[in-house]
């Protein structure tokens, strides 16, 4: 699959007031940066469970498949290194390697190996020799971008408030203290 890349700009005012708060409030563990990514990110996340929901309560063609829900629940976002060795956050919405119960398939060289969710979902997306494509991941992300941003900035917004805020009551105690 592929990987997309979402350069933000036009947030300079608060790439600025990032790099003026102490060292002790942009912490590794990413600040207020990382939950507002992570809550940019659970946007795209709820459209790609959308789709795969949509793709799974369409009729198949016999009939014998019946959805067990797996591959829907097996959809997360998860926290990784950024490309290029950059500094910074990165999340990505993944898929789990669930195991469906006493499923197999057959691949090409190899023996016969139990089902995954993250196989299905890529039959899914790529299709195969016997099924047409049914993409939906790449629609998921092509449909809120401009929300999951949105989102993105507000969150990030709130969580510099809440650190102004913050940093004001340590400043306010600090003066009271003889």
């Amino acid at each position: 699959m592929a990987i997309e890349r979402v350069k933000v700009l036009g947030l300079t005012g608060v790439m600025d007031a990032l790099r003026e708060l102490p060292p002790e409030v942009i912490s590794r563990r990413g600040g207020v940066i990382r939950p507002a990514l992570r809550k940019g990110g659970a946007v795209i996340l709820a459209q790609a469970q959308e789709n795969v929901q949509r793709i799974v309560d369409e009729e198949n063609l016999d009939g014998r498949f019946v959805s067990t829900g797996l591959a829907k629940k097996s959809l997360k976002i998860k926290r990784t290194r950024p490309l290029g060795g950059a500094n910074g956050e990165a999340f990505i919405v993944a898929v789990q390697r669930a195991k469906y119960a006493g499923r197999t398939i057959a691949r090409k060289g190899r023996k016969v190996a139990e089902l995954r969710a993250n196989d299905v979902l890529f039959m899914l997306e790529a299709g195969t020799e016997r099924r047409r494509p049914m993409p939906w991941m790449r629609p998921a992300f092509e449909a809120k971008p401009d929300q999951a941003l949105a989102v993105f900035v507000d969150e990030t917004h709130k969580g510099l408030e809440r650190v102004r805020k913050k940093l004001e009551r340590i400043a306010a105690a600090k003066a009271k203290q003889p």
